[in-house]
């Protein structure tokens, strides 16, 4: 494996009471995990760039085939939207993909669109 991609969750909000120490945790927690990924992947011979954040933004909810918007749904036929549904669906296409498995297939996608700073995606 060349390249291992992360979401970028520094801005998630988690569910553990304060908002700010919530956040405080959690951008620390995440921070380490991916510096502790970095250096075992580094004394493993890869390099230091192997190891990629990427902004989950509409991630699993735009189409890996056609890019447009569509929405998450419970089931795999159906059309009623459902915020956090298991599946995606795609308006354009007439089609519903695993959300995350669509998710992970943007995030390739995206990586081929790398900015200029070094283990970081926009």
């Amino acid at each position: 494996m060349k390249k291992l991609f992360f979401e970028d969750l520094r801005g998630f909000q988690g569910h553990a009471g304060s908002k700010d120490l919530s956040w405080s945790l959690n951008a620390n927690l995440w921070g380490m995990i991916i510096e502790t990924v970095r250096y075992m992947r580094e004394s493993l011979g890869h390099s230091k760039y192997s190891v990629w954040t990427v902004n989950p933004r509409y991630t699993s909810q735009t189409c890996h085939v056609c890019g447009e918007r569509g929405f998450r749904v419970n089931e795999k036929t159906s059309k009623v939207k459902k915020n956090g549904g298991e599946f995606f669906y795609c308006i354009k296409c007439d089609v519903h993909h695993h959300a995350d498995i669509n998710a992970a297939r943007n995030i390739i996608y995206v990586q081929s669109k790398s900015s200029d700073v070094p283990g970081r995606i926009s």
